[in-house]
């Protein structure tokens, strides 16, 4: 009887969509207690049909009391819960308050090739978006994976909290910070539990993000929770090396938040309750004057809503440094891809985040020091002032800063890009097979305003992007190459298992910690080269050899 019941429920249900003549709606049961009604669509490009389920939740709504904590597995019911996937869902609270979103935003979306023989369980590609930890989401929109669909790959999308609802921390037990990294640790094993009813196979999981979603897998793949939940990972643009990607003084900036709000800050456990009780709209305004002032205020300190150190809790994810974890090989032993593009801060999607720095770069001709990475950890004034003048005359030859836009975005790019994402590679090269790119392709795709790739610029050559479908023949040769390297590694853990005409015949070699830093150029054509920017990587290698201090956490 239950059966019939349930089977009339999804009848009705399927009544009182909108249907488009002989369009059917594919139907997932998880076990006995969810059922999911998605949609069918078809690639943009060849038509390809495939099965979507957007919008399906992984985790309690973290909602009232449950702001500022670690997320809770959805509750199994002793009832079936018919979940329609048909639509997009809400995204996460964004930075700013005209970009809207949702507390209620814990959902992911599975995409799947529809394929005749549903024995056949398919590789999983697993993504986590970027946007600096404050903004970025999972909708089709932002991230259609057609052309990663006609390889044949299943495609997931998740949601994960973002600004100070993922971030927020009082340093303590109160609110030990990095809720939206635990988000994606729940995705991950709500993934690894319920993807075989979808025909994924959760034993080929491939996990792959760009910026602040590829330092956040850098993360995952740290954890001794995640070990098991996927076999490869691709980092694009982005390590948790990155100076960017831990927050400095995040009780500091949790108090800042409240101050703003006339909420008393006496003790972290009053701070957090009051917190708790204003609407997400006013602390999502809020935020976002926190966001900047930090930024003007400490523009190489890092990110002000990034991860964290948490103190030492049965529930704690990351608690020592990632420098010294990374060196010592603590991470999961899988094959890893990761690279930077040309000229990482050579973009309008960096300075539209960080572009008031650019307003404050006039400090650093009367306060150069504070161009010092914060990994160095530098001790007393007499080798700051020393470190500060060997970086100032490498990068600017002792010219103004301000007048120096070329050679800051340069300083920028190698900062926060190249150094810390090319000793990552170095560390995790050592114990497992790693593969390294440098894209340089300059395409409509783009930005398409400069000689010089920037920071997100590949994602348009992975993703159908909406705004981005003014593709050249040369951009859509480019697509296919960044595609079929990335389903490649997805299917085999290798980008080019074998030799294949449409990606120039070319074997991309794992990095030799003997040799030459062996790595790919992916520009018009596809390069095979060495030691990509070099000089610059000595300079700074040195300076970190002669005048790191512990702790090491970034680099």
């Amino acid at each position: 009887m239950k059966n019939i019941a349930l089977l009339f429920l999804v009848f009705a249900i399927l009544l009182t969509f909108e249907k488009a003549k002989g369009e059917e709606y594919p139907i997932v049961k998880i076990r006995n207690w969810m059922t999911i009604i998605g949609r069918v669509k078809t690639t943009v490009d060849i038509h390809k049909t495939y099965h979507v389920f957007y919008a399906i939740p992984y985790a309690t709504p973290p909602i009232g009391e449950l702001r500022f904590k670690a997320p809770l597995p959805l509750q199994e019911t002793g009832t079936n819960k018919v979940i329609n996937s048909s639509y997009d869902g809400c995204v996460c609270v964004q930075l700013f308050p005209s970009e809207g979103g949702c507390e209620d935003c814990l959902y992911l979306n599975v995409y799947k090739p529809h394929f005749r023989a549903p024995s056949v369980l398919l590789p999983v590609m697993v993504w986590i978006h970027g946007g600096a930890y404050v903004y970025g989401d999972s909708k089709y929109t932002s991230y259609g994976p057609d052309f990663l669909i006609n390889e044949n790959v299943m495609v997931v999308t998740l949601n994960y909290r973002l600004g100070v609802f993922g971030f927020l921390s009082t340093e303590d037990d109160i609110a030990p910070g990095n809720y939206g990294i635990k988000d994606q640790v729940l995705a991950l094993q709500w993934i690894h539990e319920n993807i075989i009813y979808f025909g994924g196979n959760p034993d080929r999981v491939t996990l792959f993000g760009e910026s602040a979603g590829s330092s956040s897998v850098s993360y995952l793949a740290q954890f001794p929770v995640t070990k098991g939940l996927f076999q490869g990972v691709i980092m694009e643009s982005g390590t948790n090396l990155c100076p960017w990607s831990i927050q400095v003084q995040p009780l500091r900036n949790a108090q800042s938040l409240a101050k703003l709000l006339d909420i008393n800050t006496t003790s972290p456990e009053t701070m957090i309750d009051g917190l708790r009780k204003v609407d997400y709209e006013t602390v999502q305004a809020a935020q976002e004057l926190l966001f900047y002032k930090i930024v003007l205020l400490h523009g190489l300190d890092g990110l002000p809503l990034a991860p964290v150190l948490e103190p030492p809790s049965s529930g704690a994810l990351i608690t020592r440094g990632n420098y010294d974890l990374i060196k010592k090989g603590k991470f999961h032993k899988v094959p890893y891809l990761l690279g930077y593009n040309a000229l990482e801060v050579n973009s309008p999607v960096v300075t539209a985040v960080i572009g008031e720095i650019y307003l404050s770069l006039m400090r650093y001709n009367f306060k150069p020091e504070e161009m010092v990475p914060i990994g160095l950890n530098i001790r007393g004034s007499e080798v700051m002032a020393k470190v500060t003048e060997m970086i100032r005359t490498y990068y600017f030859n002792d010219e103004l800063i301000i007048t120096s836009e070329k050679e800051m975005i340069k300083f920028l790019s190698e900062t926060w890009f190249v150094r810390p994402i090319t000793k990552s590679a170095q560390f995790y090269a050592q114990y497992a097979p790693a593969y390294f790119y440098v894209f340089s392709y300059v395409g409509r795709l783009g930005s398409g305003n400069s000689q010089e790739v920037g920071h997100s610029e590949e994602l348009p050559y992975i993703w159908n992007i909406k705004g981005k479908n003014n593709a050249t023949l040369e951009d859509l040769k480019v697509r296919h190459r960044m595609v079929k390297f990335w389903t490649n590694f997805a299917k085999f853990g290798n980008p080019t298992p074998f030799k294949d005409s449409s990606l120039d015949n070319v074997i991309w070699p794992t990095i030799n910690t003997n040799d030459n830093f062996q790595y790919l150029d992916i520009g018009r054509t596809t390069n095979v080269s060495i030691n990509p920017n070099w000089d610059s990587l000595t300079f700074w290698t040195n300076l970190f050899d002669d005048f790191q201090n512990p702790p090491y956490i970034t680099y």
